[in-house]
């Protein structure tokens, strides 16, 4: 899971699955 870095955003479109990580930090949010 890629929840701290989808925190800032920016890791999410650099590791490539910026939706999966979205979609997590969105559901957590």
């Amino acid at each position: 899971m890629s929840i701290p870095e989808t925190d800032d955003g920016v890791a999410g479109p650099k590791a490539g699955h910026t939706v999966e990580c979205v979609a997590l930090s969105a559901d957590q949010v």
